[in-house]
């Protein structure tokens, strides 16, 4: 069953709706913001999409509400919503990060988890969990997408949501590495990321700044 092997990688509870102990936002301004969020993650020149803000300033809330509404839509493909006070679950590390996303994207297209299950009969990656984050990324998503999802009516949206709470600036500066693999995506994928101006993360805009000029990066929303 295809399932049999999905279900030996590791994963963290880092869904939306496991969220917890989280800032709220009020009402009239997680609306707006909200509305602003969709817009732009619908716009096909838009890969990454930054929320940016200081502590307790209520991304999370819009994250989680952007997050409610596009799963409703049906073009939710996978959420991580990290939490530094969550200690052993995976949510205050990036070592689960590459297969917990495969995981959740294996389960909203199943083209995809077709194709990722053949990349796990390999005998070369029986112990896929054990090899660097940047090839696990590319072995459990890059890969297994091609030729899948080149075209549709709609975009699909990643979102990740509280990347500063992963560890030290230097978990912090290699997480935004493999977020930035996500260049590597299919044209129809969107990317929420949502967190504080740290210096790894400004300083990982700018690598993709000099380095991609096919979609807008710099939209910011201040809180």
């Amino acid at each position: 069953m295809p399932l049999a092997e999905i279900s030996k990688l590791k994963r963290a509870p880092a869904e939306h709706i496991y969220v917890k102990s989280k800032s709220e936002c009020l009402p009239g301004m997680r609306d707006k913001i909200q509305e602003s969020l969709l817009k732009h993650l619908k716009e096909a020149g838009n890969r990454f999409v930054w929320l940016r803000g200081s502590p307790g300033t209520g991304k999370t809330a819009i994250s989680m509400s952007v997050a409610s509404t596009l799963k409703k839509q049906g073009v939710l493909a996978a959420s991580f919503f990290w939490d530094k006070n969550q200690a052993g679950k995976g949510l205050d590390s990036i070592e689960l990060f590459p297969s917990t996303l495969a995981c959740q994207l294996a389960s909203f297209n199943e083209d995809f988890k077709l194709s990722l299950v053949r990349r796990l009969r390999q005998p070369d990656l029986v112990f896929v969990q054990d090899l660097p984050l940047e090839t696990q990324i590319n072995t459990l998503m890059i890969e297994p997408m091609r030729d899948i999802w080149s075209s549709g009516k709609d975009r699909i949206v990643i979102i990740l949501d509280g990347l500063d709470e992963c560890g030290d600036q230097e978990r912090l500066g290699a997480l935004m590495e493999l977020v930035l693999a996500f260049e590597e995506l299919p044209p129809i994928f969107s990317i929420l990321v949502s967190c504080r101006p740290e210096p790894g993360v400004i300083s990982a805009w700018d690598k993709a700044w000099e380095r991609v000029m096919t979609y807008n990066v710099k939209i910011w929303t201040r809180l």
